[in-house]
């Protein structure tokens, strides 16, 4: 007795999966349009051929493989789909014979349909069960909005160069979409809409911010927007200063550095934090200067460290090399400083200098430490001549027979 409940139970189940199969709620409007895949079957010597099918909404048909298209009379071919059965029946003109017009038929029942993807296995007239060795298609619909591919980018002067493949259909032609658009994030934010373009190129220009930036593009048709193209992603580093160098000029500190490695893509620069410490002092932020030098001036004697980093947009660098700067000033340098004057101050043209001590030389230092002017003098005073030197702050080193003082001027 339980033997029949359970052969009655696993009875009910073969029928109810049976009607899950057959009673799929598909339409035929959901078989119109391109399809790519295989025709196949194992019997009958076999075959293993590609197929491209389209299907218009007026119910004709065409495809590529030959194995349900007429050899005879083309142009004959059409199909329907019967929800009853789950299948779809296919058919064409095969004959004309004696004023009688003989059709060939043929019927495959769906057995897989989901993501575009379409299997169907051969059915006879009213065979209950595929065949799927005797015949089986497996077919991918081909997207009418195809997105675009191979998304690149190229970075120049913090301008970031997008490009992009055409998208193209399945069959290898021209998808032709009316725009495109271009979405954009910086770091873990969510991608925003950034421009909508006709062409398969856009520059996202004045791109500083340090970090991260991802893009995708999706195509645009009168169909609808497509789905999107791979992400590209663009790192501007933040590399910091290097070979930081001291020049110590009587009680001024001239500090000069290379600038940033800017062999990868780098953030924006906005000039350099130069931190300094005093003795045991902790470091502490001395100054934002633009330019890749910087006169530390009138310090007082004992020991200086520098360094220096680079000011990004929205990041700072790691500190460059630390200098060390001993600064010794006898007393004798307070009298050099009172008996020795330099002007006008600023100066535009002519700069006089005068002493109590006999002026043996002149030296005057740009601001990197380079030389500008030299001049043996031999007297009391003297006058230069400054008008070739470019606007900016410099240093003059007088040599006395009694010592030697520096002096900043500003140029203007």
């Amino acid at each position: 007795m339980k033997k029949i409940a359970l052969f009655n139970l696993l009875t009910v189940f073969l029928v109810f999966t049976a009607s899950i199969s057959k009673g799929q709620n598909y339409s035929f409007g959901d078989f119109v349009g391109t399809w790519h895949g295989t025709i196949s079957s194992t019997s009958s010597g076999g075959y293993n051929d590609p197929m491209t099918m389209t299907i218009e909404s007026n119910g004709f048909y065409t495809e590529t493989s030959g194995h349900l298209m007429p050899s005879l009379y083309p142009d004959t071919q059409e199909c329907e789909y019967e929800a009853s059965s789950n299948r779809m029946h296919w058919w064409y003109l095969g004959t004309v014979w004696g004023g009688q017009y003989f059709y060939d038929h043929f019927y495959y029942e769906v057995v897989y349909f989901q993501n575009d993807t379409l299997e169907m296995h051969y059915n006879y007239w009213d065979d209950p069960e595929p065949y799927p060795e005797v015949g089986t298609i497996f077919l991918v619909k081909e997207s009418l909005t195809p997105p675009p591919t191979l998304l690149q980018t190229e970075v120049t002067n913090n301008n970031v160069s997008l490009t992009w493949n055409e998208p193209v259909l399945g069959n290898g032609g021209m998808a032709n979409p009316t725009s495109y658009k271009v979405y954009y994030k910086m770091g873990d934010g969510a991608f925003d809409l950034l421009e909508t373009t006709v062409s398969n190129n856009y520059t996202h220009e004045n791109v500083t911010a340090a970090g991260s930036h991802s893009y995708y593009v999706t195509a645009v048709y009168n169909e609808g927007e497509s789905d999107p193209s791979n992400q590209a992603e663009v790192i501007l580093t933040t590399p910091a200063p290097t070979d930081l160098q001291s020049q110590l000029l009587a009680n001024n500190v001239v500090l000069n550095w290379d600038e940033p490695d800017n062999s990868e893509p780098m953030a924006g620069l906005m000039g350099f934090n130069i931190y300094h410490k005093y003795g045991d002092d902790p470091y502490d932020l001395l100054m934002f200067v633009e330019d890749n030098y910087y006169a530390h001036q009138e310090i007082p004697a004992g020991v200086h460290h520098y360094y220096v980093t680079a000011v990004y947009d929205g990041a700072e660098s790691d500190p460059s090399n630390e200098v060390m700067v001993d600064v010794v000033i006898s007393g004798f340098q307070d009298e050099l400083e009172r008996k020795t004057a330099l002007y006008p101050n600023p100066v535009s043209d002519l700069l006089n200098v005068s002493s109590e001590f006999r002026i043996k030389s002149l030296l005057i230092f740009n601001s990197t430490g380079e030389v500008a002017y030299r001049q043996i003098v031999d007297a009391y005073s003297y006058r230069m001549n400054l008008t070739d030197l470019a606007t900016g702050l410099y240093v003059v080193k007088i040599e006395t027979d009694e010592g030697i003082i520096s002096k900043r001027v500003l140029v203007k």
